[in-house]
């Protein structure tokens, strides 16, 4: 199988994303590879990124 020297994953919170997350986490850890997680989220003047940060975190 090849390896994968960098995987990136792209993180909103969502059922979905969490699955995709786990997913690049087992497979960064198989490949010994770098993982980047890019959290994305819409942009409005009622969200904000610092908290569903501390819930990434608390994920990786």
């Amino acid at each position: 199988m090849k390896r994968f020297k960098n995987i990136l994953v792209a993180f909103d919170g969502s059922p979905d994303s969490v699955q995709a997350l786990e997913a690049a986490e087992t497979l960064a850890k198989d490949q010994q590879s770098h993982l980047t997680v890019a959290y994305v989220h819409e942009a409005t003047n009622e969200t904000s990124v610092y908290p569903r940060r501390k819930q990434l975190r608390r994920m990786i």
